[in-house]
């Protein structure tokens, strides 16, 4: 299974713990972490998968934090499509 972003959004991120997001295609506006929003900016990028997700991921994570981030990823993904960030693809 793979990943991808349902429709362009625009970003407003002041380099804070989070930034917002704004969903062009339902009108909403969310407010997402500094670790969300790297997703999906690597989602906008092109569709991926978990393991190509995590190795896009690997250089902006400490290493001794892979471990958990890793387990977390799969959690950030469902609550960026229930929220209609992302969507699942082929």
């Amino acid at each position: 299974m793979a990943w991808q972003l349902t429709t362009p959004g625009l970003l407003y991120d002041r380099e804070e713990p989070t930034a917002v997001y704004y969903h062009s295609g339902s009108g909403n506006t969310h407010l997402l972490s500094s670790f969300s929003l790297l997703v999906v900016r690597l989602l906008s990028q092109q569709p991926m998968n978990l393991a190509d997700l995590g190795s896009a991921l690997a250089p902006h994570v400490a290493e001794e934090d892979f471990n958990d981030i890793s387990a977390a990823i799969p959690e950030i993904l469902d609550n960026l499509v229930e929220l209609d960030i992302l969507e699942t693809c082929v």
